[in-house]
């Protein structure tokens, strides 16, 4: 960047390249172009007062970019005439053109679509004509193949997520002082999520058959042995889905590898060696082959020895709520954040035979009436009137 100044006037006369490919950096260089009088990267985020949280949500507040809906259009008149494969193969293709350009949000608006002929291709692969597939196990298999195509065309999936802002946040900022991080996750659609990160059982070779005495496979002095003395932090992400004795045969494991290290305190869980582990028990808890509920709460990590050493930090601010809203409307979606939480806690509502009936406030509902839809429409889309007009 070459920038001219004086004692009147400041200016920027010219910006380097950068590709599409390059996210966030192509994103920052649009707004150099385009904001004016910033002083940091907060003002160059700043929008009508607003602070968004990327520099291309910034664009799309100002109307720099295109809103995809013609390729969401394109995908569904497609799939009432297209297989799935091919459904699949059209979104790899825009992607990897870089013509979408928010591909998470048409995943998101079409990503049944893309699923329609797995559930047929898996009852023949496994010869079960009656096999039946949650919602979660279809998604989780269209992203695996839409993945592998990705990784065809030198492609990621990961290039487009952005609910692991934290943990990028964390191996950041001890990456950039030199130390090292090792980003695990406990499935193979999560661990895609974050940087250069690997199943849990690939990194530290735990063992597939468990039982109490298991240890993982690492043998002492190996180059992956002497990885994880040098680590400064392991984040394991999704761990309330794995079994508690997986973390046991790592603890036993860490503290033998860790026995000749500077850093290890036999009194601390593996060994003393810094791990976070994240997760929401209200999601996917350990799969226990004709368990009971009594053998599944047994079998997760908080029924382990290692919870009573853990500091459990919990996220206090809920940004798919906040972004974007003025302080004055704060302390209603506060509320309405806490209600929902409430609601998966399985604190609200009475108990019948069972089952909780959850009375709807009365503030949220849209009634059924002559402008419902239009309500509805308000309400989803709130500037759709300026926006036409413009």
């Amino acid at each position: 960047m070459h920038v001219v100044s004086s004692q009147t006037r400041f200016s920027i006369r010219r910006l380097t390249h950068v590709p599409h490919g390059n996210s966030e950096d192509y994103y920052m260089r649009i707004l150099l172009n385009i904001q004016k009088g910033c002083m940091s990267f907060t003002d160059l985020r700043t929008v009508d007062g607003v602070v968004y949280n990327s520099f291309q949500e910034t664009c799309y507040a100002l109307g720099l970019l295109q809103d995809d809906n013609e390729f969401v259009d394109a995908v569904l008149e497609a799939s009432t005439w297209a297989s799935g494969n091919y459904l699949q193969n059209l979104f790899v293709v825009l992607v990897i053109s870089n013509n979408i350009s928010r591909p998470k949000l048409v995943w998101q608006q079409y990503y049944q679509q893309l699923s329609v002929d797995l559930l047929y291709s898996h009852r023949i692969s496994t010869l079960n004509p009656d096999i039946q597939l949650s919602d979660d196990q279809l998604l989780i298999m269209t992203l695996s193949k839409v993945e592998m195509m990705l990784q065809a065309n030198g492609r990621s999936l990961r290039e487009f997520n952005d609910k692991t802002f934290l943990y990028r946040a964390l191996t950041a900022a001890i990456r950039i002082k030199g130390e090292i991080v090792l980003n695990v996750a406990s499935s193979g659609i999560a661990s895609l999520l974050l940087p250069k990160s690997r199943t849990a059982h690939s990194r530290f070779k735990i063992p597939l058959e468990l039982h109490e005495d298991s240890v993982c496979s690492i043998k002492q002095g190996s180059p992956l042995a002497k990885l994880i003395c040098k680590a400064k932090l392991i984040i394991w992400d999704e761990a309330p889905m794995l079994n508690k004795i997986c973390y046991e045969a790592l603890d036993k494991s860490f503290k033998d590898i860790l026995r000749s290290s500077s850093s290890y305190n036999e009194d601390l869980p593996f060994g003393g060696k810094v791990v976070v582990l994240g997760g929401d028990f209200r999601q996917i808890l350990p799969v226990i082959p004709m368990g009971s509920r009594q053998d599944i709460v047994q079998a997760t990590i908080n029924s382990s020895y290692l919870w009573l050493s853990c500091n459990v930090i919990t996220l206090s601010q809920n940004m798919h709520l906040t972004v974007g809203v003025l302080e004055s409307d704060s302390i209603e979606i506060k509320q309405f954040a806490q209600w929902l939480l409430r609601i998966g806690d399985g604190l609200k509502g009475d108990s019948i035979d069972g089952e909780s009936e959850v009375n709807i406030p009365e503030e949220i509902l849209i009634k059924d009436n002559v402008d419902g839809f239009d309500n509805i429409i308000r309400f989803v889309y709130p500037d759709i009137l300026t926006n036409v007009q413009q």
